[in-house]
């Protein structure tokens, strides 16, 4: 599995050193690096910037390091950079998972990351136990759904079909499309057509404008198409 990474430091030298580090990481791979800290937190809170993991100088200018990280920590998974130890507190007032010193050495390097990677695995394990129930319009029952289960939502009207992996017929229910995506927490849910909602953890293939999802084949519209492949590209390799 890869993992995406942003440099957020106007230092050039100690950004070279991270992004030499995130090359060498045979897990890590460079989505970018920028010095203005106000460019970078318009590009991460606009999504044009997506990453798993952000190495973020504390000592930063127009906007601070903690200042970013009090936007953006809902966003991505931060490790902060810094010269000084007397910014550790607000380090992690900010949910950072680190916290290095220069000069970085590549073995502190490494522990942060493999930090951030244990914070990801149990996000994921408390996902795939997570489940929701909806209303059966045909029997009736209320029907547990797991999160990580839940292929895709297509929209029917005063109806939506939810498609479920491992089951042949799909639940529906009587939620609107933004009703039913509110109800799993934790999945990267998109919007492919104006009639589909599909859950990336589960396309196997994209083909022209269809997407193949477990066993279906959904429409990937034109209006849709460029966001949607954005979202895709900054999560392709993991």
């Amino acid at each position: 599995m890869s993992y995406s990474c942003y440099i957020i430091d106007d230092e050039s030298e100690m950004a070279k050193q991270i992004i030499s580090y995130v090359e060498r990481h045979e897990e890590l791979y460079l989505l970018g690096y920028e010095q203005d800290s106000y460019i970078a937190a318009q590009k991460l809170l606009s999504g044009e910037i997506k990453p798993d993991l952000c190495f973020l100088e504390m000592q930063l200018g127009s906007i601070t390091g903690p200042e970013i990280a009090r936007i953006i920590h809902k966003l991505t998974t931060i490790i902060f950079i810094s010269g000084s130890k007397e910014y550790a507190v607000d380090a992690y007032e900010t949910d950072a998972v680190d916290y290095l010193l220069k000069p970085v050495q590549y073995v502190r390097f490494v522990e942060a990351v493999e930090k951030a990677k244990r914070l990801w695995t149990a996000k994921r394990e408390s996902s795939d136990r997570a489940y929701f129930f909806v209303k059966d319009v045909f029997s009736g029952k209320l029907l547990r759904v797991l999160n990580a289960d839940l292929l895709g939502i297509e929209g029917n009207g005063n109806f939506v079909f939810l498609h479920i992996a491992g089951q042949h017929k799909p639940v529906m229910t009587n939620l609107s499309m933004t009703a039913a995506s509110a109800k799993p927490s934790d999945q990267c849910l998109l919007k492919s057509h104006k009639r589909f909602i599909v859950n990336l953890a589960h396309i196997t293939a994209i083909n022209g404008n269809e997407i193949e999802v477990g066993d279906m084949t959904i429409p990937l519209s034109r209006r849709c198409r460029s966001d949607f492949l954005k979202a895709i590209g900054a999560r392709k390799t993991q």
